[in-house]
């Protein structure tokens, strides 16, 4: 059974805390990048929501992420533009 992370000391403490920031930070600019794209690129519409959910593989094979994350950028890009 995993035992978990056990800090020794503040000072480890505060590098995983600063990583982790670093990384969040990483993934916030690249789905901001994903964003820009969608909205460059996608045409504005009235379809429905399923019409333009078939565009999801080729945004997530694009972007080399699941289809999971191009429904949630997808999602995003539709509430800005409507």
């Amino acid at each position: 059974m995993h035992q978990g992370w056990k800090p020794r000391n503040w000072e480890e403490v505060c590098k995983r805390n600063a990583g982790r920031r670093k990384l969040h930070m990483q993934h916030r600019e690249e789905r901001a990048k994903r964003i820009v794209y969608l909205l460059k690129t996608l045409p504005v519409s009235a379809d429905s929501p399923e019409s333009s959910y078939r565009k999801l593989p080729g945004i997530a094979k694009r972007f080399s992420v699941s289809t999971a994350t191009a429904s949630r950028d997808l999602a995003l890009y539709r509430r800005i533009r409507f």
